[in-house]
């Protein structure tokens, strides 16, 4: 057993090396980075992801306008704000469709959330999300009232329902689901 992010959790056997040091008084136990797919099984579904994400939620604003949130996201280190897009993408998908996040201010990293599927492996996952973008035209609106605008004039909640079918399939199948995935893309990228 091994405490991870607060909580007692199994381990595999090789992730701790005992190295025994100035005989039987003192003995050191150093953890080795095993593998992070053998991390990521003794721990809960999202915890590993969630950790990279937590420090940085509170200072990347989605609801100032495009340039704050650029300027905050530019900022963040890059493994902590591919998973942040990809998270809100993902969250407000699933809560609600492609037209809930392009309707909502998370809609503003949209173009984030295309490259984010891409990094964690999810190739399909991004082509689905960059169709909804394209939907926009050649220049995704990052203004949370022009992309309300056009959503209103020309399009309707079924809009992105063949998209919505595709996402919801995919973000539970494709490289083991985003859980997994994005738990995965966290471990094995720690210290980018």
């Amino acid at each position: 057993m091994a405490v991870i992010n607060g909580g007692e959790k199994s381990v595999p056997p090789n992730f701790f090396r005992y190295t025994f040091c100035g005989g039987a008084k003192k003995v050191f136990v150093f953890a080795i980075y095993y593998s992070a797919k053998h991390i990521f099984a003794a721990m809960s579904q999202g915890e590993a992801y969630w950790s990279v994400v937590e420090p940085v939620w509170a200072s990347i604003s989605i609801h100032g306008g495009p340039s704050r949130f650029l300027r905050e996201f530019d900022a963040a280190p890059v493994v902590a704000r591919t998973l942040f897009a990809a998270h809100w993408c993902h969250s407000e998908v699933c809560n609600g469709g492609l037209y809930q996040f392009f309707n909502n201010s998370t809609g503003v990293l949209a173009p984030e959330a295309v490259r984010s599927f891409h990094a964690l492996g999810m190739p399909k996952l991004s082509a689905v999300v960059a169709q909804g973008v394209s939907w926009f035209g050649a220049t995704y609106p990052r203004e949370w009232s022009l992309r309300r605008s056009l959503l209103a004039t020309f399009g309707g909640k079924n809009t992105f329902d063949e998209m919505n079918k595709a996402f919801f399939k995919l973000i539970r199948r494709e490289n083991g689901g985003f859980l997994r995935a994005a738990d995965i893309f966290a471990l094995e990228n720690d210290r980018v």
